[in-house]
């Protein structure tokens, strides 16, 4: 049995808080730990992507020199001038629109480019530093370069919006990613980000267990460094006049600020800019104190509220348990009620019955001064590190350690989401999801937090710290800085009117063709300067090509210049940007634009009928399967015993499916068998078996390629380089 010390509760009387009866103003440490908060429908804010402004060049040079990358002292020349990679990313933003921090994720999460130095960078890593136009393997040479790599990742970011309608990913419309997510988009920065890399990556607690990369590791790129979302769970912020929690990757707003003091000190709310404010999503209001007795208005159930849960309140034993911290016995019937909708942000927790010993939790010290948290009839050990920091507000009640032993031994107590220690080298971490994340340096943790904060820091001992899971550092970049003003210079003389460009029109507005198709387009471009054009001063060049002369004898200043002629198309199917320079009378860029094709494929195949099964199960014999194709190029003939198909498994894995007794060889299962050639408007005939024996159960992607191997030519299905199918293996 426990003590006497332990058995005697403390006067019953009532107390009001805020309008409800509130056990007590700690809040209690023993809340489930939990990985860095990530939901692959929100990767980030659209506000967040536009922000072109969001690093001067300084900034970003620092940054780079800090991580020791590659891209500190890289070099290109670009339109005759050499520029840095900080004045790549710079330029690129303001002239595109585009956030430069979104750009530096891009070429960390395509080639590392941000912590790989100089000796482990391959040139084909800076030739394709964003994955541009890169597909399978293969990348269109017209965009290799480091500044064309960044420039067209920034101009398709704008395309993507332009036409958000096009796409599989859009706003709010379910689409299944290429690793078999189910992703709705809330956004359309996060709509861009799976168009442009359409996997979620590895994420177990989503079911995707396979491959790295893809949009989870942007977004742990974006939260390592660049987000305006930089304060994690359990963090207080203010604008100085309303107050916000950050709960779940969301700000949620303390109803008033009485409910903020009753859980927290004054010197908890950090001052933050709207535009940090902006970058959380709003979640519920709070609306109750932590350890707040209520009522359900719809069914009359007395709830705990305590740690984001309501825990039902069985009867009046059990709430007779609750009786520690300040609240008299009352009967269920005098609790307040409260409607329903405003307990819904609540799941219910553990129920609190008359036979649990401390339900909402109480602080205890043995008389070696060693400290236990009661909590649900479990004794959880506190360092004193802690109890400063989670019980500031409470002052032990003694017993002895015999009266404690008597209860089961529960989990330390982890410091509570929030809190800011140092370890005894004097590096900072702050605790959050029950992790320690790592602040990288003094400098950051006194930009984030303030002088003050960083000042009263408690230094944790080692064996504290790694109670904690770590989580991913905290290293963001240093957005604070701005470029040196320049230096001032006499006014220069003058050197002739000012030429300059603007307001692009490309007759036919919608531009749709085949892939390698010649077309003649109708453009104009108006005289933004202040001089007027003479002919052969001024040209529009198409796709960094053919350069055109305007039609006009000449174009005076505010005046339309007329443009014909040919525009090649890619030889890339889909939506492809097609780019318009006009060149001033040095040859030098003036002003670029770009406008959206769609392109058909002119080589391909279509699948006209198959045999493939839904589902099959592992003890099966071979499955025969037929698929017939149909020869859509315009004037490429088919040899069958050289156009392959191919059958692999996602990210060219090998299929499981691979039938030695049949297949030509390991990726190929067929050829057409039908006919020696197959001319275009023909089909051709593969015939292979599928061996499922020794197939695990689960679903299984087939990824289809025909390749004619005799002209080392990719043949499209149905207008895509690969053609997926699905098959379920039973048992």
């Amino acid at each position: 049995m426990p003590s006497p010390t332990l058995r005697n509760r403390a006067t019953r009387r009532r107390t009001a808080v805020a309008g409800w009866l509130t056990l007590a103003a700690a809040l209690s440490p023993l809340q489930p730990a939990a990985a860095l908060v990530f939901s692959p429908h929100r990767l980030m804010t659209d506000a967040e992507l536009h922000d072109s402004s969001s690093l001067s060049t300084a900034a970003i040079q620092q940054f780079l020199e800090q991580k020791g990358s590659v891209l500190a002292t890289f070099r290109e020349t670009v339109e005759g001038q050499t520029l840095t990679a900080a004045q790549i990313f710079s330029r690129v933003g303001n002239q595109t629109g585009i956030s430069p921090k979104f750009l530096l994720a891009v070429v960390e999460r395509e080639k590392g480019l941000l912590r790989k130095n100089a000796a482990s960078t391959k040139q084909s890593d800076l030739d394709w530093a964003a994955g541009y136009s890169c597909f399978s393997g293969r990348c269109n040479e017209k965009y290799r370069g480091f500044f064309n790599q960044i420039d067209s990742a920034a101009i398709t970011q704008n395309i993507y919006q332009e036409r958000a309608g096009s796409f599989t990913y859009r706003i709010g419309a379910p689409a299944q990613t290429h690793d078999g997510y189910l992703v709705t988009p809330e956004n359309q920065a996060t709509a861009n980000l799976y168009i442009y890399t359409p996997f979620v990556g590895h994420s177990p607690e989503l079911g995707i267990v396979n491959g790295l990369g893809g949009n989870r590791l942007f977004h742990n790129i974006w939260q390592q460094f660049f987000t305006d979302a930089k304060y994690p769970e359990g963090l207080v912020l203010t604008d100085g006049v309303s107050l916000w929690r950050v709960e779940a990757g969301k700000k949620r707003k303390f109803a008033t600020r009485e409910l903020f003091s009753a859980d927290h000190r004054p010197e908890d709310a950090i001052t933050v800019t709207p535009k940090v404010l902006a970058a959380y999503p709003d979640g519920p209001d709070i609306r109750f104190a932590n350890h707040t007795v209520v009522r359900s208005a719809a069914s009359g159930q007395a709830i705990l509220l305590q740690n984001g849960k309501q825990r039902p309140i069985v009867d009046e034993q059990a709430l007779a348990q609750l009786a520690d911290f300040h609240l008299a016995a009352l009967s269920l019937s005098d609790i307040p009620a409260v409607a329903a909708e405003l307990l819904e942000p609540y799941p219910v927790g553990l129920p609190v019955t008359a036979n649990l010993a401390y339900p909402q939790g109480k602080l205890f010290k043995d008389e070696s001064g060693t400290l236990a948290w009661m909590q649900d009839s479990v004794r959880h050990p506190v360092h004193d590190v802690t109890a400063q920091i989670n019980f500031y507000q409470q002052t032990p009640e003694a017993t002895t350690a015999a009266a404690l032993e008597r209860y089961p031994i529960g989990s330390p107590v982890l410091l509570r989401d929030g809190t800011l220690v140092k370890n005894s080298e004097d590096s900072f971490y702050l605790i959050t999801n029950g992790e320690r994340r790592k602040i990288t340096s003094l400098e950051l943790a006194v930009r984030l937090l303030g002088n003050d904060r960083v000042t009263a820091a408690l230094t944790a001992p080692s064996d504290l710290l790694e109670l904690h899971g770590a989580g991913l550092n905290m290293d963001y970049i240093n957005d604070t800085i701005q470029d040196a003003a320049p230096t001032p210079t006499p006014p220069p003389t003058p050197a002739g009117p000012l030429i300059s460009a603007d307001s692009l029109t490309v007759t036919p507005a919608s531009l749709v063709g085949l892939t390698g198709q010649v077309v003649t387009v109708q453009a104009t471009i108006r005289n933004a300067g202040t001089k007027t054009w003479q002919t052969g001063e001024v040209k529009l060049q198409l796709n960094g090509g053919m350069e055109l002369n305007f039609l006009e004898s000449s174009v005076a200043p505010g005046d339309m210049a007329s443009f014909s002629g040919p525009l090649t198309y890619s030889a890339t199917p889909g939506l492809q940007p097609q780019t318009f320079t006009v060149l001033g009378p040095d040859g030098a860029a003036i002003a670029r634009f770009a406008k959206f094709a769609v392109l058909k494929p002119a080589a391909g195949a279509e699948v006209t009928k198959h045999t493939l099964p839904v589902a099959i199960k592992a003890s099966w014999k071979p499955i025969p399967v037929a698929i017939t194709m149909k020869n859509t190029t315009p004037d490429l003939t088919w040899t069958a015993r050289k156009a392959a198909l191919v059958l692999k498994g996602p990210s060219d894995q090998s299929s499981p499916f691979y039938d030695p007794a049949d297949w030509v060889k390991t990726d190929v299962p067929a050829v057409p068998t039908n006919r020696k050639t197959i001319k275009p408007g023909e089909t051709g005939e593969f015939r292979f078996t599928l061996r499922p024996r020794g197939v695990k159960p689960g679903v299984y992607e087939l990824h289809f390629q025909l390749e004619l191997r005799d002209t080392n030519k990719d043949i499209l299905i149905n207008g895509g380089e690969e053609w997926v199918m699905k098959v379920r293996v039973d048992k």
